[in-house]
């Protein structure tokens, strides 16, 4: 998923924080709306504040999730979403914050920092559909650098290699 993330050229923290999430607790369902959304190019969230909800007025979720966790964390009461374009991936975001120990619930469109729960265990093995998965490669694809002579040159160690 971080190769794909990064193939789809999302920054770097929202492309490791979606690959921890679903990575580690989502299920086919989070998976495909990841394939989805990776497919899109990113945008980062449109949000305003105001008397301590913070509203995501465009809510890409590979973008909006982090921070409105973050903003959770920071002292931030409600967080809403006017549109969120892949309300699959919420779950798994929320397990892997629980799972690190900062505790937040979805009620309808609103996110709110809640009392401690149980955490489920992280996802032991799925069996994904072919189309997502080749999604996920194409995007993974896209990282790599074409064999040629000059990609040769630079490859390696060199001729010192001190470390």
């Amino acid at each position: 998923l971080l190769r794909a993330a990064r193939g789809a050229r999302v920054p770097l923290g929202y492309a490791e924080d979606m690959a921890r999430a679903v990575g580690d607790f989502g299920d086919e369902a989070a998976f495909a709306a990841a394939a989805r959304a990776l497919s899109k190019p990113f945008e980062k969230a449109k949000f305003e504040e105001a008397d301590g909800v913070l509203t995501f007025k465009s809510a890409p979720a590979i973008a909006a999730l982090p921070v409105a966790l973050d903003a959770l964390r920071a002292g931030i009461k409600t967080v809403t979403f006017d549109c969120i374009d892949e309300e699959d991936l919420i779950a798994p975001y929320l397990d892997h914050s629980a799972a690190r120990g900062f505790f937040a619930a979805k009620h309808g469109v609103r996110l709110t920092h809640t009392a401690a729960r149980s955490v489920p265990p992280p996802i032991a093995r799925l069996h994904l559909p072919i189309d997502t998965l080749e999604t996920l490669q194409a995007l993974a694809a896209l990282t790599y650098v074409p064999a040629s002579e000059a990609s040769r040159e630079g490859a390696g160690a060199g001729a010192i290699d001190n470390d």
